[in-house]
């Protein structure tokens, strides 16, 4: 007998990376290319970071994890995606530059649950405001 989680990996198996991108795409999208709320590794707040929309979006990793101690919680898949820009600006680098990780957690039916975030900050592709969003 094959259980709910194994049908779900073997059709997580088949899907082809790229297909993957529409998750971030679309997230990326409902959020208007906008991070509210965030702090960076200095713990510096950010009241809102504001991304390029000409964002290229690459899959760098996907897992499938269960939390033991938790015995009411399904299978939670996480995709982890390169946010990376094009620069044509000779005084910085030129080519592709990455700018954030964004971490995308769904439930084993691929429902939202969370996101995670890591933010070059210092980055001149992004507009990244310091302090309170004033909402």
């Amino acid at each position: 007998m094959e259980s709910n989680f194994q049908k779900h990996l073997l059709d997580l198996e088949k899907i082809v990376p790229d297909s993957l991108k529409v998750f971030a795409r679309e997230h990326l999208e409902y959020c208007n290319y906008k991070v509210s709320g965030y702090w960076d590794e200095e713990d510096n707040f950010y009241g809102e970071i504001i991304f390029p929309n000409s964002l290229s979006l690459d899959l760098a990793k996907y897992s499938v994890s269960k939390n033991l101690l938790d015995k009411t919680s399904d299978y939670e898949i996480s995709l982890e995606f390169l946010l990376t820009t094009e620069s044509n600006d000779v005084n910085v680098c030129m080519g592709k530059s990455a700018i954030a990780t964004l971490t995308l957690i769904f439930d084993s039916s691929f429902r939202y649950i969370d996101e995670k975030w890591a933010i070059d900050v210092q980055s001149p592709a992004i507009v990244a405001k310091i302090g309170d969003t004033g909402a």
